[in-house]
């Protein structure tokens, strides 16, 4: 039995995935089949908690709250569980009036820190996802004052994968990947295609099979 707990933003939720709303959905669906399968040998939960526009900043109020409840019965039967953390983009966010990043890249890394130390405290399984690539250099959101852009996620990607070495925590990178699927993002150029979530989940299911996760 595997408990898996995805802790993200709207990409982990899904948004504008027409097909199957994200790659956590594919995980989910992925591991249902498998239960439907061979229910005796196989059970697996996968728990969606992606947040629309949170950052590291807001996940840090909320996690303990949010993993508590639901890693109970998991903790109760002392079965496996996994925390994956895919956090990252909305941090990365330039707010053009006030000329810095929504979260700034070293408030970014201490941060990422705690919820990793945070992740700790439920389980010793801990994964991180990089961020994925946008649709061109500068993608501006106008209405809200932000701007998108592919040089400052590669920027926040360097400091997670320099967090992750220092906390001893595998980093499932996922930018160059995508990047090579023709279609890779949505129609707002800020989020994931059906075609991007594919490629995630494939990066994903790929590493929890391959380190024995499930």
């Amino acid at each position: 039995m595997t408990y898996i707990f995805v802790i993200g933003d709207s990409i982990a939720y899904g948004a504008w995935d027409f097909e199957k709303q994200g790659w956590v959905q594919r995980l989910r669906e992925f591991l249902d089949k498998k239960v439907e399968e061979n229910p005796k040998d196989n059970f697996f939960l996968v728990y969606n908690l992606g947040i629309d526009g949170h950052s590291t900043e807001d996940w840090i109020d909320i996690f303990e709250s949010e993993i508590k409840t639901r890693i109970k019965i998991a903790n109760k039967y002392k079965e496996k569980s996994v925390i994956i953390i895919a956090l990252g983009a909305n941090d990365a966010l330039f707010v053009v009036n006030k000329k810095e990043h929504n979260v700034p890249i070293e408030k970014y890394k201490e941060n990422m820190k705690r919820i990793i130390n945070l992740s700790r405290k439920f389980t010793e399984n801990v994964v991180c996802v990089g961020m994925s690539a946008k649709s061109s250099e500068f993608t501006h959101y106008d209405d809200k004052n932000l701007v998108f852009s592919n040089e400052n996620i590669i920027k926040y990607n360097q400091a997670l994968k320099s967090v992750t070495k220092e906390q001893k925590i595998p980093l499932i990178e996922t930018f160059d990947e995508v990047k090579k699927i023709k279609n890779f993002v949505s129609f707002d150029g800020g989020h994931l295609s059906s075609e991007g979530h594919n490629k995630v989940f494939e990066l994903v299911i790929e590493y929890l099979i391959n380190n024995k996760l499930l």
